[in-house]
């Protein structure tokens, strides 16, 4: 405690002022739990290393507390990940190095950051605690020790370089002004490595790992040192220091951790061991060939089309049903009509029915009568028989004696009862045949006039008639009743069908994309590859486990390695006599933050917020050197209120510190050494440095190109674009709630540019003031297949590539003649800090050239500044023939305003204009939003063929299908290319939307070819084999992004294009010999000139296409046969 006061009490107030500027830099503060989020998707580039892009924006390792890498999407508890062991910034991206058994692909870089404002707090508490500031008061009271204006000269050093050389090398307070190509990165490694022979311990630090490096490099190659001696803290930049075993921190830790390193080397030849199972390389084959299929989904997707099968067979079982019940309706109405019809028939004869029923009623009655009488006659005569019988039995009987009597009476006496019976019954039958015989003589002569009067009046109806009409009504009837039964079952069918199909429509059907990944995947073989996988995984199940443990295993040395780490860094780092590292990281590592060392060096110190570099000064007991160059970008200025006393400390660089603000003042300070001449880029880039930035200090080491012909600074004029109908190329545009501008033309102008310079085996970088046009050069460059390579193209803000060079430095002023803009306001004599800045930036994008300075703006614009300003030095150089012109509308093969289209005579425009015919032949260029109208115009307008490479598809593709199927309909052949399912994007796609398998039937419906190609990335338009679109916009996909697409008009052209990209062999894709399946097109990323063959997408079989020398033969460079 009482330390602590003692070192308040004795420490200036300046230092106070310091730890106020640096709290103003903390954020408010987040109760945000940090949690691991991916980056961006990492390309495994070589055994266990990966690489990140970090084109479109920065990756801030320093403020992460762990990286690793792991698929995207899936939860924290239950992925696989592999922890990063170590990171190097490469040109534009990160290369991180994981466990060398990590899948290829489908690879995330996740990081979790520290707390919210982790860094600048760390900043603030290195102020609050730091003690006696030492040398750093220096700086800040501006008291630098002097260097002799004459010291003793250094072997392969200049009188400039040997006095920065004697500046580093004795104690004091010292600067050194270094514009680009000085060599004040060799004077600083020499020196360094001079200091480190005399025993001294060094704190090499720089805003950037880049100036770390380059500095850093220059030593080791000077004293080829022993491990641990210079200890590189943090993510190199340069490949040469992150891969060397001496200096790179996470090395020399690696060595000194023996035990573990065996054991993970131990681990990860068991892991190599089990992937070469058969069984589990077989697994990884198929989980590989099964990525983003989902079998589960599959299934219920299968589910849901067997319902909508179902839910059709049943609609067309109800269907015929119904109609089957409506026919039975039918044949019922009809019988009914005809039972009426019957009915109306046999009423139609009531009246006359009843009189010839009453006829035969008394017919029926008179013959009743007869019959009656008719019977009774019959009993009468039976009577009559059983009488005479009776009477001729009691005659027979013996009676002439008395005992014959008397034997015979009992006999007679019955007999004779029987005869009186029959007498009587005789009467009886009598009377009753004599009274039936009455009665129907009587009916008969009453009913039988009466009868035939009633027939007569009935006439012509019979009796018989009306028996038939009254069968045909029974008929009728009958007919009818068994109509109404076969109705009613029809009526029970149609009914017992409505209630199955109710039960199938309860259950969800299936969505055009079910039945697109069903058809896609079966296509693919997908589900027969998903059942192998689940037998084999069974079979492999107890290998795979092992093969879990044993990564889970691997991951966990590692992280006691991590553990380990944390104790052996700090040993490593204070046994180092050189340690190297951004300011960043010197802070927030205890061990290189507590020192001690005797020389401090901070390169690129004009770059470097003040708070940062005092305080690594403040470490230094002997030496403080700051390098830079305060004409190059100064810090990153964050928003602070100007008037705030504390302000100058955020606002300001190192060198206004102490008053060096001009060339002059920098010549003239004692304790400033200035490096004037360069060697980098000739002395027509040194005058343009001098006017915009040097005030003519600066001196050009290299001599003139021995050509006249081989300009410097080369200015390529846009104007004229517009008076072609070409407004959208050479427009600048303000991006949509973005800060910044863009315009059309520089990606264009730039990719060509640089595309020609790399077949030149040099390398480029595109530099721009504005994000916006830095990220549509990315975008576009990365679409067209140009960032990156070997030699690289980069592009970037001027910020991101202060501290680089390249070959070719294409600076894009986005500068179209119409509103100024930054470049076009920018002054180093303006009293404005934005125009300063923008003077600065030129500054640093002209001197980023070895050779050569593109300038890419409108000669108007230039016209137009005034004489002071960085594009009023450019105009005058253009007038002084420093700066050599060309026109944008030359370069692109646009017709002369004038109607004037004689070849080339200028050297350099004829080198150009050769190179540009293999990129660009325009009849015209388009946008995002008139490209979209163009294409479906020529897609109506076509006659006979439309040619379509479209690497992916997605919601754009929806307007295009119709007209697509409308012009095969009308018999144009319709060929489409697009990725296979192994693309990454595509993968991703399918992934995000549940469209995209719909679309892909649409598509396939829509045209007459549909052909998948593997590594596929043009994106082309050819109509008619006359009409060509080139550039970067995915027909069939792209939305919502800055696009080109050129516009070509020539069937030689269009000739040349189809041969190049085999569209006519491609167009036709066999079967596989084996599986049936339809092949896809693939190209061996590793061939030379051709490599295309077919592979089958479900069983991997490869099948060579002819070669074709005509399409891949490389066109010599100038030629004008390079694809497009």
């Amino acid at each position: 405690m009482l330390r602590s006061m003692l070192e308040a009490l004795v420490r200036p107030s300046w230092v106070e002022q310091v730890t106020t500027a640096a709290q103003t830099l903390v954020p408010p503060d987040r109760r945000d739990r940090p949690r691991p989020r991916p980056l961006a998707q990492a390309r495994r580039v070589d055994e266990g290393v990966y690489a990140v892009s970090t084109a479109r924006g920065p990756i801030g390792v320093d403020a992460m507390i762990d990286l690793h890498l792991a698929p995207r999407g899936t939860d924290a508890s239950d992925r696989m990940t592999y922890r990063v062991t170590a990171v190097e910034e490469g040109r534009s991206e990160l290369r991180v190095r994981v466990a060398p058994h990590a899948p290829h692909t489908g690879l995330w870089l996740w990081g979790t950051a520290r707390a919210a404002g982790y860094l600048e707090r760390n900043l603030v508490e290195c102020w609050k605690n730091l003690g006696d500031p030492g040398l750093a008061s220096q700086i800040v009271d501006g008291i630098l020790t002097p260097v002799l204006a004459t010291v003793n000269q250094a072997p392969g050093l200049s009188s400039d370089q040997a006095r920065a050389y004697h500046a580093c090398t004795t104690n004091g307070v010292r600067m050194v002004w270094g514009p680009p190509g000085t060599g004040k990165t060799t004077v600083l490694a020499r020196a360094i490595d001079d200091l480190l022979t005399r025993g001294k311990r060094v704190l090499l630090v720089s805003a950037t790992n880049i100036a770390v490096d380059n500095a850093l490099l220059g030593v080791v190659l000077a004293r080829d040192p022993p491990a641990g001696e210079l200890v590189r803290v943090g993510p190199p930049a340069l490949a040469r220091i992150a891969q060397d075993d001496r200096v790179s921190l996470p090395r020399l830790v690696q060595a000194r951790l023996r035990t573990l390193t065996g054991q993970l080397a131990e681990l990860e030849q068991k892991i190599r061991q089990l992937e070469g199972d058969p069984a589990l390389a077989r697994l990884q084959e198929l989980d590989e060939r099964l990525d983003g299929f989902e079998l589960v989904a599959h299934r219920a997707a299968q589910a849901r089309v067997e319902r909508d099968r179902a839910l059709a067979a049943r609609t067309d079982q109800l269907s015929a049903a119904e109609s089957r019940l409506r026919a039975a309706e039918g044949a019922r109405d009809e019988l009914h009509a005809a039972w009426v019809r019957a009915c109306d028939e046999l009423g139609a004869i009531s009246a006359v029915s009843e009189r010839l029923a009453e006829a035969s009623r008394l017919r029926a009655e008179t013959a009743r009568l007869d019959a009656h009488a008719v019977a009774a006659a019959g009993s009468l005569r039976a009577v009559g028989r059983r009488l005479t019988s009776l009477r001729e039995r009691r005659a027979a009987l013996p009676g002439g004696t008395p005992r014959a009597w008397l034997r015979n009476r009992a006999e007679q006496a019955r007999l004779g009862a029987a005869v009186a019976e029959a007498e009587r019954s005789l009467a009886a039958a009598t009377w009753e045949h004599d009274e039936a015989r009455r009665l129907a003589d009587e009916h008969r002569a009453l009913a039988t006039p009466l009868a035939a009067e009633h027939e007569s009046a009935a006439a012509p109806v019979t009796a018989g008639e009306v028996t038939r009409r009254q069968g045909a009504v029974a008929d009728a009837r009958k007919a009818l009743r068994r109509a109404q039964a076969s109705l009613d079952a029809a009526y029970q069918e149609v009914e017992r069908l409505r209630a199955v199909r109710a039960q199938i429509l309860a259950r969800a059907g299936a969505s055009d994309r079910d039945r697109a990944v069903i058809e896609a995947a079966e296509r693919a073989g997908l589900p027969a590859l998903a059942d192998e996988r689940a037998v084999l995984s069974k079979t492999a199940a107890s290998v795979r486990d092992e093969r879990s443990a044993l990564e889970r295993r691997y991951e966990q040395v590692l992280e006691a390695l991590e553990k380990s780490r944390t104790e052996t860094e700090p040993a490593i780092i204070r046994k180092a006599r050189l340690v190297a590292a951004t300011l960043t990281r010197f802070r927030i590592h205890s061990a290189v933050y507590d020192g001690p060392y005797d020389a401090v060096f901070v390169d690129e110190a004009a770059a470097a917020l003040l708070p940062d570099l005092l305080l690594a000064a403040a470490k230094a007991q002997e030496t403080v050197v700051l390098l830079g160059d305060f004409r190059q970008l100064g810090p990153v200025r964050p928003t602070v209120d100007e008037s705030a006393p504390h302000a100058p400390w955020l606002l300001q660089d190192c060198f206004a510190l102490v008053g060096v603000t001009e060339p002059a003042t920098a010549l003239a300070m004692p304790g400033c050494v200035a490096l004037r001449t360069t060697r980098r880029f000739g002395p027509q880039l040194v005058e343009l440095a001098n006017r915009i930035a040097y005030d003519g200090v600066l001196v050009a080491g290299r001599p003139a190109p021995a050509s006249a012909d081989d300009a410097q600074i080369v200015l390529v004029d846009t104007d004229g674009l517009d008076g072609l109908g070409l407004d959208e190329l050479g427009r600048v545009r303000l991006p949509a709630g973005q800060a910044g501008r863009w315009w059309l033309a520089g990606s264009l102008l730039a990719r060509a540019l640089a595309e020609h310079h790399r077949e030149r085996g040099e390398s480029s970088g595109i530099i721009t003031p504005y994000r916006a046009q830095a990220l549509a050069t990315v975008d576009y460059l990365d679409d067209v297949g140009s960032l990156g390579g070997d030699p690289p193209v980069e592009a970037g803000t001027a910020h991101t590539f202060q501290g680089r060079e390249f070959d070719v430095a294409i600076v894009d002023l986005v500068e179209d003649g119409g509103v100024p803009g930054w470049a076009a306001r920018a002054s180093l004599r303006s009293a404005r800090p934005m125009d300063r800045e923008g003077a600065k930036l030129l500054n640093v994008a002209i001197t980023r050239a070895r050779h050569r300075a593109y300038l890419l703006v409108s000669r108007r614009a230039v016209a137009a500044a005034y004489a002071r300003s960085t594009l009023g030095a450019v105009g005058q150089l253009v007038r002084d023939g420093t700066i050599h012109v060309v026109r944008a509308v030359d370069l692109l093969g646009l017709p002369d305003p004038d109607g004037k289209d004689a070849p080339p005579t200028d050297p350099l425009v004829g080198e150009l204009w050769e190179a540009f015919q293999g990129h660009v032949v325009v009849e015209r260029i388009y946008d995002e939003a008139g490209y979209v109208t163009a294409v479906r115009d020529a897609i109506q307008d076509a006659n006979h063929s439309v040619w379509i490479w479209s690497p992916w598809f997605g919601a754009r593709q929806d307007a295009l299908v119709p007209l697509l199927a409308r012009a095969r309909d009308r018999g144009v052949t319709v060929t489409a290319f697009v990725v296979d399912e192994k693309d990454w994007v595509h993968r991703r796609q399918r992934a995000s939307s549940r469209h995209q398998d719909r679309r892909l039937g649409e598509l396939a419906g829509a045209v007459s070819r549909l052909v998948r190609l593997r590594q596929m990335h043009q994106k082309i338009v050819i109509v008619d084999d006359e009409t060509v679109f080139v550039g970067s916009y995915n027909t069939l996909s792209s939305t919502g992004r800055r696009e080109i697409m050129i516009r070509h008009r020539g069937r030689r052209f269009a000739a040349q294009v189809l041969r190049h990209e085999r569209a006519a062999q491609l167009a036709e894709p066999p079967s596989c010999p084996k599986e049936g399946a339809v092949m896809d097109g693939a190209r061996s990323a590793r061939a030379q000139g051709d490599g295309w063959h077919w592979v089958c997408p479900a069983c991997g079989t490869q099948q060579q296409l002819p070669r074709d020398d005509n399409a891949t033969r490389r066109t010599p460079r100038g030629g004008a046969g390079s694809s497009a």
